[in-house]
């Protein structure tokens, strides 16, 4: 049965009104129905989660319901430019926060960023879904929640110098780039640590489609 995953982020708001919570309902059922039928597939898990912030901007937005799907046993965990649902690592969250991000950078990966733009193995990433240039603070000292080996990567210009993804890990970004806690932040996440992927927006109506 799918559940409903809250993200970790800014407060939602309002509580849903009666039509809203109605709408929720009915697309649970619907949900079940297809997790259901999908059995002889595979092994499916799906998490209706609701988007409490906007570090994924434009592409997601605060108060977006989305279907995450988990793959079947044995199944490759991401690929490049999926959103993925993923339980934070340590360095980002001790409490095991959810997070949704881009993936952009897979293991053996090299990421860098340059005069705003993204860059993975030695070429330009054209990102059509990123609405300004990357620019990311470099702070003096690393803060108690950064990766000290992408710290020394960050650059006095905005930029990040180019990093190598390890084995068995992902980097992953929001893409909202320059308000979002992601990989530039704490570091590549394991990928174990994936749920499952972004597959659909199921609110609000006028945004409703695959994702």
């Amino acid at each position: 049965m799918p559940s409903r995953t809250v993200v970790r982020g800014e407060p939602r708001g309002e509580k849903p009104q009666s039509l809203r919570a109605s709408l929720l309902a009915l697309l649970v059922l619907l949900l079940v129905g297809g997790t259901l039928a999908s059995g002889a597939m595979g092994a499916l898990s799906s998490h209706l989660v609701v988007m409490p912030s906007g570090s994924m901007r434009n592409t997601l937005r605060e108060g977006d319901f989305i279907l995450v799907t988990g793959p079947p046993l044995g199944s490759r965990a991401a690929c490049r430019d999926d959103l993925v649902l993923f339980r934070a690592p340590h360095m980002a969250s001790r409490t095991g926060a959810r997070f949704v991000k881009r993936v952009v950078g897979l293991p053996g990966d090299t990421v860098a960023v340059l005069k705003g733009e993204l860059y993975v193995n030695g070429r330009r990433v054209p990102e059509p879904c990123i609405r300004q240039p990357m620019y990311y603070e470099f702070p003096p000292v690393p803060y108690s929640s950064t990766d000290e080996r992408i710290w020394g990567k960050l650059t006095e210009s905005g930029g990040m110098a180019c990093v190598r993804v390890p084995e068995e890990t992902l980097f992953v970004l929001g893409d909202n780039r320059n308000d979002s806690n992601d990989s530039h932040c704490w570091g590549y996440v394991p990928i174990g640590n994936v749920i499952g992927k972004a597959t659909y927006r199921f609110w609000p109506l006028n945004r409703m489609g695959k994702l």
